[in-house]
């Protein structure tokens, strides 16, 4: 991945969605800020976590991105059939899985569109885990429970199946992710894993259902330490 090691991690914007924008959101004000931001801290490299949002919000995504350096993974609410154009890498795909280097780290990014990691990307990871250095798993669900909410209401289906994949491969893995709509950064034994804000609203770190609409963020990833940095970037309406 083509980078100073510093990347924007931006996802859950679900722009232009009906459900969303009746709330309150203003969903595309939202990420033009979140651009704005990233921009001017010299940030050049994007990963999107997945829930882009309607089709005719990935004209506004291709034409605001011009400049940047972009990736990304699948969440629940995207379709495959509508990135090819707006993500070459999608193009002619059932399901977007990809590896790349990011800061000298081996990256992987997987498709959970479906709710679940697929038989063929299970293997796709098993392999992948081998002869990966620092591994790092980009991923719209979390793999491991944060005892919210939405891990109790709308966790990945087979997770214990990838958790068992990554305890297997004996490797310090990090998750980087989405979904919940919250920040959450835990270590369980060898496995770091980091749930970023989202972009539209939060949905609070609750054992029941509480929407925060006046917050919105991004995560910044910082590869260029030793040990990867994350700093959360929240704002308020």
């Amino acid at each position: 991945m083509n980078n100073t090691g510093k990347i924007a991690f931006i996802t859950d914007l679900h722009m232009l969605e009906k459900n969303v924008e009746k709330k309150g959101i203003k969903t595309v004000q939202n990420w033009k800020t979140v651009l704005e931001d990233a921009r001017n801290r010299g940030i050049s490299s994007i990963v999107f976590g997945g829930d882009l949002g309607e089709k005719e919000a990935l004209k506004i995504l291709e034409e605001d991105i011009i400049g940047f350096y972009c990736q990304v993974i699948l969440g629940n609410h995207d379709k495959i059939k509508h990135l090819d154009k707006f993500f070459p890498q999608a193009k002619g795909k059932e399901e977007l899985f990809y590896t790349t280097i990011i800061a000298g780290a081996d990256g992987i990014f997987l498709d959970t569109s479906s709710y679940k990691l697929s038989e063929e990307q299970q293997t796709f990871l098993q392999e992948w885990l081998t002869n990966a250095n620092n591994p790092v798993i980009f991923i719209h669900h979390p793999v491991l429970g944060d005892g919210s909410w939405m891990d109790k209401e709308h966790p990945l289906k087979n997770r214990e199946k990838v958790q068992e994949i990554l305890k297997e491969s004996g490797k310090n893995i990090t998750l980087i992710s989405g979904h919940y709509h919250h920040f959450h950064d835990e270590t369980t034994g060898s496995i770091r894993q980091i749930i970023a804000p989202a972009v539209s609203y939060q949905i609070l770190k609750q054992k029941d259902y509480k929407a925060d609409k006046k917050s919105f963020g991004y995560l910044i990833l910082d590869f260029t330490k030793p040990q990867l940095e994350v700093e959360q970037v929240l704002f308020s309406v």
